[in-house]
């Protein structure tokens, strides 16, 4: 079969026909795509789209084609990825070839001007600034930051004891707040240097509010020339976009220019010091200067985005399955007692602990799709094929990380929840499980993970050690209602640990 949707897509996007890009798209394969629905010409499968919870729809279509499935969305296919197995077979074991991004033309190019690392390209650029981060993502220093990370968690308990504290007037707790302020804070005091507690709400929320722009910037009528290339040319559109992106770019590089500007002046540790000097591109230029504020401040997005969610999915699977929550408390009681509040070192002797959380994170993942890969590979390498199916070169090869994590093949019994199998995964070590997809695959797989890891780990034992979790009236929900657990729970404090709480953080 011919690819003309992949001729189509690149004439669209370079405006020309290309004879060295064009000639092996023309050569014939015998490999089919993955199956899928039926596309309609031009729009594809566009009007079996819904502008929210698309996972659902996704989810149906992959019980009726299976374990690869094909979408064309306007002149883009996407491959979607919904097994482990599959995962494994092409974003890990072939790296080499998946490794790089699909041309984001609103958020890669307009709104963030090609500066983000997450929506680089494969190339020698993205490869020098990952190796940079490596050396201060390592676990060596996530281990060394926990000592930030449980002043913290107590920080954290003492905002909800008392809502004044995190600039709350109104009495009330927030735990979307608390749980935003507790992120925020703890990755600005390890990126920047910024004292614990001396982050306002305001802040916090404004930090949050930049991450949801950018991820608002791929809805609507943006989306279009992302799916539709050649509409970049229509006289107006890319004035338009311009007109929206430089606001938002200009608002992201002044916030996390201050912050910048601030760590490198301070005397003390920061890891963004640590990232200016090891940068080799640091003496040449604004262009490199901004840079590296879209690295750190990456860094700092990234935790922004993904721990809050990831607490609240905590909070709401605590709220649904009380048994389980039980068994960590009383394993808390015990090895705590009442009168200290549980620091890093506990979380290391409580293995139910993260249990819980792998079990929570799966089956309530937070991002239902993860960021899509591309191939990087060149004509003579040959097509792409996979398990008979061929993968075109332009594809959004695109892990769907809700199927990944209910995989029945690695999960028994995938839809309930059940703590323990990873503790009996901990004694299998021929087959382990392997940890939720949430954090990417391959080269792309998220530095950050141990980071996350740990502030999840401390946060959730001082929760649990400390409050009882209860549903809202009338809220019927279950493991897949996806609404924010901030409109779902109420937190009620054991008397008994209250003050030492208080005392722990003054």
């Amino acid at each position: 079969m011919y690819s003309v949707q992949n001729l189509i897509s690149l004439i669209s996007e370079s405006g020309s026909l290309q004879p060295s890009k064009i000639i092996p798209i023309l050569i014939k394969t015998k490999y089919p795509l993955p199956p899928g629905p039926p596309p309609l010409p031009i729009v594809g499968n566009l009007h079996q789209m819904s502008r929210s919870e698309t996972w659902k729809q996704l989810v149906k279509l992959h019980e009726q084609y299976g374990p690869i499935l094909t979408l064309k969305l306007g002149t883009r296919t996407i491959i979607l990825l919904q097994t482990r197995a599959a995962v494994g077979d092409l974003l890990e074991k072939k790296a080499k070839f998946y490794s790089s991004r699909p041309r984001l033309i609103t958020a890669g190019e307009h709104f963030t001007r090609s500066l983000l690392p997450v929506l680089m390209p494969y190339n020698d650029k993205w490869k020098e600034l990952h190796a940079i981060r490596g050396l201060v993502l390592s676990h060596r220093v996530a281990k060394a930051v926990t000592c930030i990370q449980q002043s913290a968690s107590r920080y954290l308990a003492f905002c909800l004891l008392d809502p004044k504290a995190e600039g709350d007037q109104s009495g009330g707790v927030n735990l979307g707040d608390a749980f935003c302020m507790y992120s925020c804070t703890s990755i600005s005091t390890i990126l920047y240097g910024d004292d614990i507690g001396s982050m306002s709400i305001s802040e916090a929320r404004q930090m949050d509010l930049i991450v949801q722009k950018l991820i608002k910037s791929l809805n609507n009528h943006n989306v279009l020339l992302d799916l539709f290339p050649f509409l970049e040319k229509t006289p107006g559109l890319s004035q338009l976009l311009t007109h929206q992106a430089t606001p938002y770019f200009t608002e992201l590089r002044t916030f996390f220019d201050a912050k910048l500007q601030t760590a490198l002046a301070r005397p003390c540790w920061t890891m963004s010091r640590t990232l200016a000097e090891k940068s080799p591109r640091r003496d040449r230029g604004s262009g490199d200067h901004d840079q590296l504020i879209f690295t750190t401040g990456e860094i700092s997005m990234a935790g922004a985005a993904t721990t809050p969610l990831a607490l609240g999915a905590l909070a709401t699977m605590a709220t649904l399955h009380p048994a389980e929550v039980g068994i960590l408390r009383a394993q808390l009681d015990l090895l705590v007692g009442p009168d200290r509040v549980p620091t890093f070192a506990d979380t290391e002797d409580l293995p139910y602990l993260h249990a819980l959380i792998n079990e929570a994170l799966r089956l309530k993942t937070i991002t239902p799709l993860g960021v899509p890969h591309a191939i990087s590979s060149s004509p003579s390498d040959g097509p792409q094929v996979y398990k008979g199916y061929h993968i075109p070169d332009d594809a959004f090869v695109t892990p769907f990380q809700w199927a990944i994590n209910r995989d029945p093949s690695v999960f028994a019994d995938p839809h309930s929840f059940i703590p323990q199998r990873w503790l009996d995964s901990d004694n299998d070590t021929k087959n382990p499980l392997p940890l939720p997809s949430l954090f990417g695959f391959g080269k792309r797989f998220c530095a950050g993970q141990p980071f996350a890891g740990n502030a999840l780990a401390t946060a959730l034992a001082v929760l649990v050690w400390g409050f009882t979790f209860e549903a809202l009236s009338g809220f019927e929900g279950g493991d897949d209602d996806y609404r924010f657990v901030y409109h779902l729970v109420d937190t009620l404090l054991k008397d008994m640990k209250s003050e030492v709480s208080r005392c722990a953080w003054q």
